[in-house]
Parts: structure tokens; C-alpha cells; sequence
């Protein structure tokens, strides 16, 4: 059976930098001190980096069980419902709400799963006989389309409180075909978990949480259908190539990104600084195999006399990965290649350098 699931509301994805293993020298997160006044300092020498596990692509967001979407995070959420009260009523919310939304969800379709979005207005297959509350209005809806079901996630507003919608929906969802499984009302929110007697497959929640910003409510609803499920490999790929992104300031000039002019395409670059020096991260794409990319490096380090390390996980896994540090340890990092999930023509290739204060020139 399909899991109950709830949206997180958290930007996330493959970015090397928010990965728990891509550390500061002396094991600290190199996202952890991000927002922090004092700087992370760095040791004046640099450890060669423990083995990556090779990244996932960006798949289904985290799910959470229903029951606790009543601790979704107020702040959160109250931003996100100003901005759906806002701009033209005419759309439902209007004016950029549903990109502000949609930035906040982050879903995105790839061959395992089909990700479906509707600005203003539910999704077409939203069931006919749930009863939404009178008045309120559709900002955007969503439907997350894999192997293990149909998730729809649809936002909507109204100005009537959060006390009258709760009592709405608890009396409605209790009623033939509906079954009220689960409520909750509190100072934070409320939220209404259901299923359907007459179809095991279904089952879902209404999450509600009032702005004392704009005077609003909003009406976050998840309706589940695991009988509707993709088959795997099916889904659609939207990835299209764009424009590579220049590497992050600072970046160490004789660290080269894998033949960066032959069509070699850079996706996500990042970079942290500390007292004791800094760390890069960069990830880009090639059509030249995981195996070219890591000769590459292998010959390019090892020809400078630097130290290299197979860090190629084995098992189950088809990425190839080798970690590099000069000899006064000054630089070091690793290069981990690996199929690109969105497009297996492409090699996704995650490149992280560590360079301490100690080191002379860029």
C-alpha cells in the first residue's frame, strides 16, 4: 500500500553542498554554518575525504505519514498563505502565487515518475464527489504520478476561519463515501485524515492553517490513488540541456572541470568560506562515459605527482568515484561519475575541492 504522504515543505535536490557527506574539513556540514555570523574555520591541513555514496537523481520530495501535517512549520506556511492571498482574486490567488508554490514544492518529472501542474484550478481527475468548502479558491494543484500511485496535492484559500472550514470538513468527509479517520485542531492548525470504505486504493487529508497576515485560511488537500499508478520507465523526461553556469568565485584554476569546452554542461556550482580556507562544490554533465571522466582525473592528479584514491562504492552501485589531495595537502576532494537519471545519454559528474588558507594562489 501506498505510504500516506504529505508534501515537505523544504528546498532540497542533488546539489553536492546540501549532501551530509560533502564536509568541511573536520567533519562539519558545509550547508550547517551557512546563515552564522562567525565563519566555519578551516585546520591548516586537509584530511583526503571519506567515500561518497553516489548522489540520487531528484525523485518524489519526502513524505511525511498524514497525521503529523498538523507540525508542518508555522512560519513556513504562513509566508506561503500570504502569498496565495495576494494578487488577482480572478486566478484564485493570483498573481505569482502558484510559481511561489510551485518553487516551494520543487517536484519535477523524470522516467520514474510523471509530475503534473494546474496554475488557478484542480486537477482534472480530482474527484467529482469530494465537497470543497464553499467559496474558497484554487491557487495551484499538483499530481505526482509514479509506480506506488497518484498523490494530488491542490492549495486553496477563503476567508471564512479555520474553525468553520474544520467543522466543514469533518462533518463531509464523514459522510457516504467518506470516512473521517483522524482530526486535529490546535493553535498551530488543523488537519482531517480520511479514507474510503468502498476502495481501499484512496485515501488522503486536509491540512488547515489560518494568516492572521491577511486574514486568510488555507486549505492544503492531499488525495491519494494507488490503483493509478505509472508503469516504471514510463514517465515523461523534461530535461532539456540549457546554458552552463560559470564556476563558483575563488574556484582553484589548475582544479579543471572535465573537457568544460567540448560541450560539457555545468548544472549546480556552490562554495563555502572559512577562516581556514574554502570549499567548492560543482556538478556538470558529459557524454563521455564514468570511466573516461575518472582516467581523466586519475591522469591529470597522478601526473602532478598527487595522490589519488579509487572510492568507487561497488555493490549495487554503478558510479565510479576517486578522491585526489596535493602533496602538501593543501587541495583535496573527490570526483564521483555516475549515470544522470533525467537522461542516460548524459554522465552526471559531482566534483567537490577543499583548498586550506595555507595554500598560495587561486
Amino acid at each position: 500500500r501506498l505510504r500516506r504522504q504529505v508534501v515537505a515543505l523544504e528546498i532540497g535536490g542533488s546539489n553536492p553542498l546540501a549532501h551530509p557527506t560533502n564536509t568541511l574539513p573536520g567533519g562539519s556540514p558545509m550547508n550547517e554554518e551557512a546563515a552564522s555570523s562567525e565563519a566555519q574555520a578551516l585546520p591548516d591541513s586537509v584530511p583526503t575525504p571519506e567515500p561518497r555514496p553516489a548522489t540520487a537523481g531528484a525523485g518524489l520530495p519526502p513524505w511525511l505519514p498524514l497525521a503529523a501535517l498538523a507540525v508542518v512549520p508555522a512560519l513556513i506556511v504562513g509566508i506561503l498563505v500570504y502569498a496565495l492571498a495576494g494578487g488577482d482574486s480572478g486566478s484564485g490567488g493570483g498573481g505569482n502565487a502558484a510559481g511561489i508554490v510551485d518553487g516551494i514544492v520543487g517536484l519535477k518529472s523524470n522516467s520514474n515518475q510523471r509530475v503534473e501542474s494546474y496554475k488557478g484550478r484542480l486537477h482534472p481527475d480530482f474527484p467529482a464527489d469530494f465537497d470543497l468548502y464553499g467559496g474558497s479558491k484554487a491557487v495551484v494543484s499538483f499530481a505526482v504520478v509514479s509506480a506506488e500511485g497518484t498523490s494530488m496535492i491542490s492549495f486553496l484559500t477563503t476567508s471564512a476561519s479555520i474553525d468553520d472550514v474544520y467543522e466543514y470538513f469533518q462533518k463531509t468527509l464523514d459522510e457516504d463515501p467518506w470516512q473521517l479517520e483522524f482530526g486535529q485542531l490546535n493553535d498551530e492548525g488543523a488537519v482531517v485524515q480520511f479514507s474510503r470504505p468502498d476502495n481501499a486504493d484512496v485515501s488522503g487529508a486536509v491540512v488547515l492553517y489560518y494568516s492572521e497576515l491577511d486574514d486568510v485560511t488555507s486549505i492544503r488537500i492531499h488525495y491519494e490513488d494507488v490503483s493509478a499508478a505509472l508503469t516504471p520507465g514510463t514517465g515523461a523526461s523534461n530535461f532539456q540541456v540549457g546554458q552552463s553556469r560559470p564556476l563558483p568565485p575563488g574556484f582553484p584554476s589548475d582544479i579543471p572541470v572535465y573537457e568544460a569546452d567540448a560541450g560539457t554542461i555545468v548544472l549546480d556550482t556552490g562554495f563555502q568560506r572559512g577562516q581556514g580556507g574554502q570549499a567548492f562544490a560543482v556538478t556538470f554533465l558529459t557524454k563521455d562515459s564514468q570511466d573516461d571522466v575518472i582516467k581523466f582525473y586519475t591522469d591529470e592528479f597522478g601526473g602532478r605527482g598527487w595522490t589519488t584514491t579509487d572510492t568507487s562504492p561497488g555493490g549495487t552501485s554503478f558510479a565510479v568515484s576517486v578522491d585526489f589531495a596535493d602533496k602538501a595537502q593543501t587541495v583535496s576532494g573527490s570526483v564521483s561519475a555516475d549515470s544522470f537519471e533525467d537522461d542516460s545519454a548524459y554522465t552526471k559528474v559531482e566534483l567537490v575541492v577543499q583548498v586550506t588558507s595555507g595554500r598560495r594562489g587561486n
